[in-house]
């Protein structure tokens, strides 16, 4: 379940940067040829340039510019902010699975060495002997890997 929540949002926030970026890029372009349009041409340019009006719209169009790249900055900024919060809780419940699991896993590990000390003693303490195990293991042939060792010696 939390491997599927991190796989959906490491997805749903590569859309949401990508939509951001294409959304800037193009308001960008429109708002890079509303600057560029506010620029006189032609004689009326030549006109602006002696009159100093042409200096005045160029810095009003690199002011606008700056502006706009802050506020581009700024929103991708937030964007990724809200996605970095976003990604902080969903680890925090990573870590607390990860923490039940280790308690689950180590609870279970205890039981496990409770039931084999249990089984092994008897209520007195001694350990238990199973009699027909040991007579089966003794008299037991030896089955597939398990090949009886013969003494080889050089002499001849």
């Amino acid at each position: 379940q939390i491997d599927f929540r991190k796989g959906e949002m490491v997805g749903r926030h590569r859309d949401e940067r990508k939509r951001l970026g294409e959304a800037q890029e193009q308001r960008w372009l429109a708002e890079t040829k509303a600057r560029a349009a506010r620029l006189p041409k032609g004689f009326s340019g030549i006109w602006h340039r002696v009159t100093g009006r042409y200096g005045q719209i160029k810095a009003q169009n690199e002011c606008e510019s700056l502006e706009a790249w802050r506020r581009d900055r700024a929103e991708k900024d937030t964007l990724v902010v809200r996605q970095i919060e976003e990604r902080q809780t969903l680890q925090r419940d990573i870590r607390m699975q990860r923490a039940a699991s280790q308690d689950e896993l180590l609870r279970l590990r205890e039981d496990v060495a409770r039931y084999q000390t249990l089984a092994d003693d008897e209520p007195d303490g001694r350990p238990v002997r199973f009699p027909e195990k040991e007579k089966d293991e003794e008299t037991r042939r030896p089955g597939r890997g398990q090949h009886l060792r013969r003494r080889r010696s050089f002499d001849p």
